[in-house]
């Protein structure tokens, strides 16, 4: 509902960076290596869904590891303006907060389900996935002190290399903002009912 993404995206916001406010000036590669976290760096990357992805982690029996694509980091970092390792730290942190919800308990089982579908009196109710992600984001925004998100590296990624434009980059912005209002709206309208 309308009325519940400003609960999700501010909750999933707020999770990320009450989750960094205990790692504050540590090393990300510090982390890691602490907690036994296996850093595996692939020259090439790894594709899914139409993206090449730039690392992705893994959890099992042999612990947690996490997997970088340089060639991926490089041409975002590239792209983008700043040093391959600023790239690498974004992502690494990104995946230690993931890291972090498997040891404790998911943003989006946190953040408690919302209702996906109702038909003649059966429902169904799903966690929001990607409050895991934005978690993830403002974890590292916060872990490693960026004045924005990561994954607006990843927009300036896709304008710089010519996959987006900075019109359709703006019309998502106005789009999101216009949602968020929209929820506000329905939040308070709900909460005078």
């Amino acid at each position: 509902p309308v009325s519940k993404i400003p609960y999700f995206t501010d909750g999933s916001l707020k999770a990320g960076q009450d989750a960094a406010s205990g790692f504050i000036g540590a090393d990300v590669r510090d982390l890691c290596k602490e907690r036994g976290i296996l850093i595996e760096k692939r020259k090439g990357g790894k594709s899914a869904f139409g993206v090449t992805l730039r690392g992705m982690s893994e959890m099992g029996p042999n612990g947690f590891r996490i997997e970088l694509y340089e060639e991926s980091l490089a041409s975002m970092a590239e792209t983008c303006g700043f040093e391959y390792a600023q790239a690498e730290d974004a992502h690494l942190a990104h995946e230690f907060f993931h890291y972090l919800e498997y040891s404790s308990v998911p943003v989006p089982q946190m953040l408690g389900k919302v209702q996906t579908f109702k038909l003649l009196g059966l429902k169904r109710e799903a966690c929001i996935n990607r409050a895991s992600e934005v978690g993830a984001h403002s974890f590292a925004k916060a872990l490693l002190g960026l004045q924005v998100l990561p994954n607006f590296f990843d927009y300036q990624y896709l304008i710089g290399s010519g996959k987006m434009t900075q019109e359709a980059f703006d019309g998502k912005i106005r789009e999101m903002e216009k949602l968020l209002q929209e929820g506000d709206a329905e939040a308070k309208s709900e909460a005078k009912i």
